[in-house]
């Protein structure tokens, strides 16, 4: 018997670490004139096991045209970024655990057209569960500078100051939806008089408990077996 408790002891030490374990989710996200650049990576144990995600944009291909026989004659190639995903799992020391390499096209309008009102019906329908992750996340790091310039350097300064107007507008919103006493977001936009560009930088750090990602999937099937 005493096997048999201890067993259950280092059980119930285990699931309670488990759900108290931090998951950290680093977003970066950067463009520079043309070049777009954007990095995930999901950490736990402070960095002890990391998994990095990098998905530069490699080029432009054009599609091949397929003859539709009710909207064919209207319908032209459009060309479409290509992107090279690069995923990387390593341990604290930085040494790469595993690699792997994919290029991934991105779909054409009358795919993400569907996959966009997909996505917003499952939005609707899990909501609940959703609101109740977003409400455990905290947010530790947020900053988003951008720098924007017109030939104009009358019509750069209006531009700047409705992206000011609308940047302040969404951080509003997006900061409501997290858990709070998060770190305070840190944005800018900066006109540039001197030539036209559109540069920015997001760099963002969320943390949620795994805990508490469970008890949304619990959430969400809950609703899904009350809608069956």
């Amino acid at each position: 018997m005493t096997g048999v408790y201890m067993a259950a002891v280092l059980t119930v030490f285990f699931l309670t670490g488990l759900f108290m374990t931090v998951v950290r989710l680093c977003l970066h996200y950067e463009r520079r004139g043309r070049d777009d650049e954007m990095a995930l990576e999901l950490s736990v144990w402070r960095g002890l096991l990391s998994y990095r995600l990098k998905i530069p944009v490699a080029e432009v291909k054009k599609p091949e045209i397929r003859p539709v026989t009710r909207f064919g004659p209207l319908l032209r190639a459009v060309p479409r970024p290509v992107f090279k995903i690069m995923a990387e799992l390593s341990g604290r020391s930085g040494r790469p655990l595993a690699k792997e390499k994919r290029t991934v096209a991105v779909p054409g309008p009358a795919k993400i057209i569907t996959s966009l009102c997909q996505n917003l019906s499952l939005l609707k329908r899990y909501g609940p569960a959703i609101k109740y992750l977003l409400k455990r996340v905290r947010l530790r790091r947020f900053r988003w500078l951008t720098e924007i310039g017109a030939r104009d350097p009358a019509r750069s300064g209006v531009i700047t100051g409705l992206a000011w107007a609308a940047k302040g507008y969404l951080l509003s919103l997006i900061c409501r939806q997290f858990s709070p006493g998060g770190a305070r977001p840190q944005f800018a936009v900066r006109p540039s008089f001197e030539k036209p560009c559109f540069n920015s930088v997001l760099d963002c750090i969320f943390e949620v408990r795994i805990g508490h990602i469970i008890f949304a999937g619990f959430k969400a099937l809950a609703i899904k077996m009350k809608q069956q």
